[in-house]
C-alpha cells in the first residue's frame, strides 16, 4: 500500500482512488542472458481502479517463445507459453503448454486474491512423454495428469503419473568405502524426511511403463508396477508400492545370474531403503544355484541357495563352473572359482583391477586355498581367502613417514 501511495504521489491520483490506470506492452522483448532464452510478452493490456488500499486489475498478459535450460536436471524447455486473464481478485490462466524432449506439458488454472493477499488456487497440468531428466547416467519420460488445489491452510495434490520409459546407467568410478549404518558423523543431521510445512493431502498413482531399465554394477533389469505417493501420519512424502524385476541379469560373487524372481516392496519408509526379495541362479539341467537376496537396501541379507539342496561349496561350485567341486581338487577348483571371481571375461592384467596381491600358497600346503587382496581406496584393502576355509578381511591402512 505505501508503494502504491508513493507511485499516487508522482502520477499526481488522488490517494482513495484509482482510475482507468492503463499499462500496455506490445511485443515487448526481455530477452537477457542466463538460463531463460527468448522470453516475449505480447498483448499486455492491464488496468487498475479501486483504491489505493483495495486495487481492482483487470486485463490480458501472454507470455510467449520462451525457453529456459535447467541444470539440475539437463532439461532443455521450448517454447514455454503462458496466457493469463485479470478479471477483479482473480487470476485466471487460460492455458500454459511447454515442450521438453521428445514430449509437452499443457494446463490451466486460477489464482484467487483478496487485497494482494492469496486466497485459494487451483492448477491441472496434463503431459505426454515430457523430459524430466536428460543426463547421460539418468534419462527419465513422464506423462503426468494432475491437479492442484489448495488455500493458505491446506493443499490437495491428486491424479497419476506414467513413467513410460527411464534408462539409469551406473558411471564407472572408483569403489567408495562407506561408513556402517551405525557411524555417527558429528554435525550431520540424521533427520532425512522432513514433514511439508503446511497441512497437505497427497493422492498420486505411478506407473511404470514397458521401457524403464536400469544396468548397474550388480544389476541390469526391466522394471515394472508401481504404487502411491502419499503422506504418512508425521506429514512426511512417502511411496507406497512394489516394484518387480521383469527380466535380467545379477551379479553375485563376480557371475551373471538370471533373476527369477525380484520385488522391491515399498510400505511408507525412506524412499530409498525398500525391502528386497531377490532369487537370482544359474540353472545347470535340473540344478538350481544362486544367491537369494533379502533385507533392506541399506542392509541386504545374501545368503546360498540351491535346488535341490547342497553344500555351500558345491554351491559355488556351480555358480562358476557349472559342475559341483571335485573330492581330492579343491585346491584347483578354488583357484578357477577366484579367478572366476576377479576376472569374469576380463582380459587386462591384476594391477589394473586393483589387485595389490596374489597367495596360492594354500594349494600346495593343503588347505586348498588362493588368497587375493584388492585396494579400494587410498586407506582400505579387502582380502578374500577361497578354499577349505573362505573368509574376507577388511584392512585399514596407516602410514608412518
Amino acid at each position: 500500500t505505501n508503494q502504491f501511495q508513493s507511485l499516487a504521489q508522482c502520477l499526481g491520483v488522488a490517494d482513495n482512488e484509482l482510475s482507468n490506470i492503463l499499462a500496455n506492452a506490445d511485443r515487448t522483448d526481455l530477452s537477457s542472458p542466463g538460463p531463460w532464452d527468448g522470453i516475449t510478452v505480447i498483448n499486455g493490456d492491464l488496468q487498475v481502479t479501486g483504491s489505493w488500499q483495495d486495487p481492482v486489475f483487470s486485463g490480458e498478459l501472454a507470455l510467449l517463445e520462451a525457453g529456459a535450460y535447467v541444470p539440475a536436471t539437463g532439461v532443455t524447455i521450448e517454447d514455454f507459453e503462458v496466457r493469463t486473464v485479470l478479471q477483479g481478485t482473480q487470476l485466471k490462466i487460460e492455458e500454459f503448454s511447454l515442450r521438453s524432449g521428445p514430449g509437452t506439458l499443457n494446463g490451466s488454472g486460477m489464482i484467487d486474491f483478496d487485497r494482494l493477499q492469496l486466497q485459494r488456487y487451483r492448477l491441472t497440468v496434463e503431459g505426454e512423454r515430457l523430459q524430466v531428466y536428460n543426463f547421460p547416467e539418468l534419462q527419465v519420460l513422464c506423462s503426468p495428469d494432475l491437479t492442484l488445489t489448495g488455500d493458505l491452510e491446506k493443499l490437495r495434490l491428486e491424479g497419476s503419473l506414467l513413467i513410460p520409459e527411464m534408462s539409469l546407467l551406473e558411471a564407472e568410478t572408483t569403489p567408495e568405502v562407506l561408513p556402517s549404518n551405525d557411524v555417527v558423523i558429528a554435525g550431520e543431521d540424521q533427520e532425512r524426511r522432513k514433514a511439508l510445512p503446511i497441512d497437505a493431502d497427497i493422492q498420486v498413482a505411478v506407473e511404470l511403463g514397458d521401457r524403464v531399465r536400469i544396468r548397474t554394477a550388480g544389476v541390469s533389469t526391466r522394471l515394472e508396477g508401481g504404487g502411491k505417493i502419499t503422506l504418512d501420519d508425521q506429514n512426511q512424502v512417502v511411496f507406497i508400492g512394489e516394484i518387480t524385476l521383469a527380466k535380467g541379469v545379477y551379479k553375485a560373487y563376480g557371475a551373471n545370474l538370471d533373476i527369477k524372481q525380484g520385488v522391491i516392496t515399498f510400505a511408507g519408509g525412506p524412499v530409498d531403503n525398500p525391502r528386497l526379495n531377490i532369487l537370482a541362479t544359474r540353472d545347470v539341467g535340473t540344478v538350481q544355484a544362486g544367491v537369494q537376496v533379502t533385507g533392506t537396501a541399506e542392509a541386504p541379507v545374501v545368503t546360498l541357495y540351491s535346488q535341490p539342496a547342497m553344500p555351500e561349496r558345491d554351491i559355488l561350485g556351480y555358480i562358476f563352473m557349472g559342475r559341483p567341486m571335485r573330492a581330492g581338487q579343491e585346491g584347483e577348483d578354488a583357484l578357477m572359482i577366484g579367478a572366476g571371481a576377479l576376472l569374469p571375461g576380463y582380459g587386462g592384467t591384476f594391477s589394473d583391477l586393483g589387485i595389490s596381491e596374489i597367495d596360492i600358497q594354500g594349494l600346495f600346503t593343503g588347505t586348498g586355498g588362493v588368497t587375493l587382496r584388492k585396494r579400494l581406496s587410498e586407506k582400505w584393502e579387502v582380502e578374500s581367502t577361497l578354499g577349505v576355509e573362505s573368509g574376507v578381511d577388511l584392512y585399514y591402512l596407516i602410514k608412518f613417514d
